[in-house]
Formats: structure tokens, C-alpha cells, sequence
């Protein structure tokens, strides 16, 4: 699946593995907005992770103990000047990935599933 925006695939090829990449759908017909899996509820305010970090090592140690098995992409123009991804790593570790290259990684005492 090619991303409709160039800078937004090289980035979103390059943050997360490859079969993970390969499975990411657009929602419906020309829209912006792509995915796979899903979750039986997200995350809100109100609940505290038990772990966060803030970088691609916090990322790629997040990656090692689990896959990928939900992934929202969010690309808020035609041109890719705004784009946002968030992902769920197994069924506690949340990621959030942004254009300018913030990568909040957070993981939660309850799960997000119920796989």
C-alpha cells in the first residue's frame, strides 16, 4: 500500500516494520486517512501509563516486545504537511508519531483488546 503522499510513506516505511506497513489500508476511497486492526477502546486522559518514553530507542524497545496490531494514520493535507500516526504494540503499548518527529511511547496497565 503506497501512501497517497510521498513524505508520509518514506517516514511511515521507515518507523514501523515491514509486514506491519504491508497490511495498512485507506479507510475508504480517497480518503486520508489509513489503518489496520482494531482496538476495543483507546486511551483517555484519565488513565495513567505505567511506562512512557519519548524517542526511536523508547520505539524500537517497544517494538521488540510485541507487534504492531492496530495502526491509525491521519494525513491533514493533500501535501503531507501535517500527518499523524498512532499505533498499538501487543495489547498495552501505545504509540504516537508525529511529522516533526516526536515518538511518545506509553504503556498501560489494562489492555486495549481483547484478542
Amino acid at each position: 500500500m503506497n501512501i497517497h503522499c510521498k513524505h508520509v510513506d518514506e517516514s511511515v516505511r521507515n518507523m514501523i516494520p515491514k509486514e506491519s506497513y504491508e497490511r495498512i489500508k485507506r479507510t475508504e476511497p480517497y480518503s486520508n486517512r489509513y489503518e489496520f486492526g482494531s482496538v476495543d477502546r483507546m486511551p483517555t486522559p484519565s488513565e495513567d501509563p505505567i511506562k512512557v518514553g519519548y524517542n526511536r530507542e523508547a520505539l524500537n524497545e517497544a517494538l521488540k516486545g510485541g507487534e504492531i496490531t492496530y495502526l491509525e494514520l491521519s494525513v491533514l493535507s493533500q501535501y503531507g504537511v501535517y500527518y499523524s500516526t498512532m499505533f498499538l504494540i501487543g495489547d498495552r503499548t501505545w504509540v504516537t508519531y508525529d511529522r516533526i518527529g516526536t515518538v511518545i511511547v506509553r504503556t498501560y496497565e489494562k489492555p486495549f483488546t481483547t484478542n
